[in-house]
């Protein structure tokens, strides 16, 4: 069985899709800079609690906005998350 090969290259891309991925290049970019800027003040620990729902908005993304769909041991996976967060939240209050 023959299996085509179709390479996909960024200046190929329509340039609705390539303002995209610039667009999430730069946001991301942000976002890291944000993350390092918050380790920074008086009290970092709040910013590594913060980031650390990054996944957490990254599935909930992807279930409302791409339609995934979430296994049950994910769903356990995301409630142990939060419930973490929220404790050490609630314990460095």
């Amino acid at each position: 069985m023959t299996h085509l090969r179709r390479d996909v290259f960024f200046w190929r891309l329509p340039a609705q899709r390539q303002g995209i991925i610039v667009a999430h290049g730069f946001l991301d970019t942000f976002g890291f800079f944000l993350l390092f800027a918050g380790g920074m003040t008086r009290n970092p620990e709040f910013t590594a609690v913060i980031s650390s729902t990054f996944s957490v908005v990254t599935v909930i993304l992807a279930c409302v906005l791409l339609g995934e769909r979430m296994a049950r041991p994910q769903i356990l996976g995301l409630v142990l998350i939060v419930s973490g967060v929220a404790t050490l939240g609630y314990a460095g209050a």
